[in-house]
């Protein structure tokens, strides 16, 4: 290394990249198959096709208030949920009357301003707090059933409550990859 003026400089050669990257890669890999084997399928899966899913899977960080999904959106990805915590919601429009500010014996709270109870929800623009994930959680299977001749559609809107690491796996890769194995499926 080379001191410049309070900074360090380190030469790397593209063979000690190559192999640097290629264990962080095999680490991370490990790390995503370990996660992974906790869960119903993928603990009867072949540990060459795991490894395979894990690398095309996908980690990632959001932010307080960013939406992982939204009600409505295509149902492509299963997310698990390795840090924070997510809300799951869905728009007070899917409910048709609201008969008190809460309603405790089925978990929901409601959070908006200006109704009364009873009062239609459609005329304003509420949503409904159906329940909190944290790490651990799996979210994506639970689903709206398609139109005939589209893919399965989110049920439910997750915002993040607090910052959240969560692992990405497409259906599509597990599908592809399942074919020799249990696939994940509703």
């Amino acid at each position: 290394g080379v001191s410049l003026g309070g900074s360090f400089v380190v030469t790397v050669t593209r063979g000690g990249y190559d192999l640097a990257l290629g264990e962080f890669r095999r680490r991370e890999s490990q790390r995503c198959y370990d996660f992974l084997m906790q869960y119903s399928p993928f603990d009867v899966w072949k540990a060459k096709d795991l490894h395979t899913l894990c690398g095309v899977s996908r980690k990632g960080s959001l932010s307080r208030g960013s939406t992982l999904f939204s009600a409505g959106d295509v149902a492509d990805s299963v997310f698990f949920i390795l840090k924070g915590q997510c809300k799951l919601q869905k728009s007070a429009q899917a409910f048709t009357r609201c008969v008190g500010g809460s309603r405790n014996d089925q978990g929901l709270s409601i959070k908006g301003s200006g109704f009364a109870p009873g009062e239609d929800f459609r005329r304003g623009k509420l949503d409904v707090s159906v329940g909190f994930v944290g790490p651990g959680s799996v979210l994506g299977l639970d689903t709206v059933p398609p139109p005939k001749g589209e893919g399965a559609r989110q049920k439910w809107t997750c915002v993040v409550e607090e910052d959240c690491n969560v692992l990405r796996v497409k259906r599509s890769d597990v599908d592809a990859i399942g074919i020799k194995n249990v696939s994940l499926r509703q």
